[in-house]
């Protein structure tokens, strides 16, 4: 039996959760059920097909979760996804995947999601030269991706910058922080760091985990000073605290911070990043990465009392001395004191 409406995604799902190898079951059925929650599943299933390419189940789960999250999220790069996902479940198909109503349905989804993504950026292109002031709001945001996904940030930035001047359909602060994260990629560094200041600023509970990510990653990434570095780390957790969030949320952040508090020298970050990594769902990072970082964190210059490392994997904790044999060893020491003192008196 494959892809059943049991897994309850309105996308149709090729394959059977339970024909993966079972290390991956519960991050693929997370992914199912959200393109948030779907980066560990993503990961597992690309580590195992660079070894193997002959487990139709492992090839139509990463066919379905790319073109999920391409539908759902990273929608400039649906056409990309329905291309790729195509190719991949004609590799199942050729090593076995059995021809059933929910693969077909998957492909004639991938075709529809092909033919419409060609149409569409066919086009945007047509307004790439209009005046900004001219298009619509969905257009000022479609092309300002269509421009990202280019590599035309330059340009793009044009575009989110006349869109977050009127009312757009989602936050102010999601576009603002799009017009920064094209500055930044357009060369326009000082231009694009005092937009994620005002991104920052207005950062409240309510917003989008991403957008402060974003934000905070712009910052924090270009900071020149380790004290504004721990400072603003220490706003973004704060904020997180209070959002009842992590900061940073996103894993790809999280790398990229940790490396640069290495750069800073940061125990404080280092320690609190570690911590970040080394939590996420079993099977996402390596046992060989996670013995690096615990061995990172332990190498931070600690206080006397914080000797003990904040991670520590079984393979490397300390063993401390065993407080009963301690006593036992000084009472055996007593009574043998106190034997001798009787015979020396008697």
């Amino acid at each position: 039996m494959a892809g059943t409406g049991k897994y309850g995604s309105y996308f149709p799902v090729p394959f059977d959760v339970e024909d993966l190898p079972s290390a991956m079951q519960e991050s693929v059925l997370a992914g199912i059920k959200s393109s948030m929650d779907a980066d560990e599943a993503r990961q597992l299933l690309s580590e195992r097909l660079e070894t193997r390419r002959d487990e139709p189940a492992v090839l139509l789960a990463t066919a379905f979760l790319g073109l999920q999250d391409a539908c759902e999220i990273m929608v400039d790069e649906q056409q990309e996804a329905a291309v790729n996902a195509l190719a991949l479940a004609t590799e199942a198909r050729s090593v076995g995947a059995e021809k059933t109503p929910d693969l077909e349905r998957f492909e004639a989804l991938a075709v529809d999601v092909r033919t419409e993504e060609a149409a569409r950026r066919a086009d945007l292109a047509s307004c790439f030269q209009a005046a900004p002031r001219s298009l619509t709001l969905d257009q000022l945001s479609a092309v300002g991706y269509e421009l990202i996904r280019l590599e035309r940030h330059a340009e793009a930035a044009t575009f989110f910058s006349e869109l977050i001047t009127r009312e757009p359909p989602y936050s102010v602060e999601h576009y603002r922080g799009n017009l920064a994260r094209c500055q930044e990629k357009g060369g326009q560094l000082e231009v694009a760091l005092a937009t994620y200041r005002e991104v920052w600023a207005a950062r409240t509970p309510k917003s989008n985990d991403f957008v402060v990510d974003n934000a905070g990653r712009g910052l924090l990434m270009h900071t020149k000073d380790r004290e504004t570095f721990e400072r603003i780390f220490e706003e973004g957790v704060a904020w997180g605290e209070e959002a009842g969030r992590a900061f940073p949320f996103a894993h790809g952040v999280q790398d990229d911070l940790l490396v640069r508090a290495q750069e800073f020298g940061s125990e404080s970050v280092i320690v609190a990043l570690v911590s970040m990594i080394v939590g996420r769902r079993p099977g996402s990072i390596t046992e060989e990465r996670k013995r690096e970082l615990n061995a990172l964190a332990r190498s931070m210059k600690k206080a006397p009392e914080e000797e003990e490392p904040i991670v520590a994997s079984p393979e490397t904790t300390h063993t401390q001395p065993d407080v009963l044999v301690v006593t036992l060893a000084a009472i055996s020491l007593i009574a043998i004191a106190i034997a001798i003192a009787f015979v020396v008196l008697g």
